[in-house]
């Protein structure tokens, strides 16, 4: 029974990594902010003036659209 599973298996992994380089890579949407603003997002001294979310009172819709936008909702404004 190991023998099938070994005659199964090491074929299936040498396919596997001869496919890696072509396997589809995380978007950069995903990586730390570094200050330069993403292609297709708004400047950063636009973003800088929305408001962000108050965690205290606000809906939870407005927390994690604060975190789609690329804002910390935890960082407090002062008005």
């Amino acid at each position: 029974m190991a023998g099938i599973a070994v005659v199964l298996l090491v074929p299936a992994h040498v396919v596997a990594l001869l496919r890696v380089p072509r396997w589809p890579a995380m978007g950069s949407r995903y990586d730390a902010p570094t200050g330069a603003p993403r292609p297709g997002a708004e400047s950063s001294a636009a973003a800088a003036a929305v408001p962000v979310a108050d965690l205290g009172e606000e809906d939870p819709a407005d927390v994690w659209k604060a975190i789609d936008e690329g804002r910390d909702p935890t960082e407090r404004v002062d008005p």
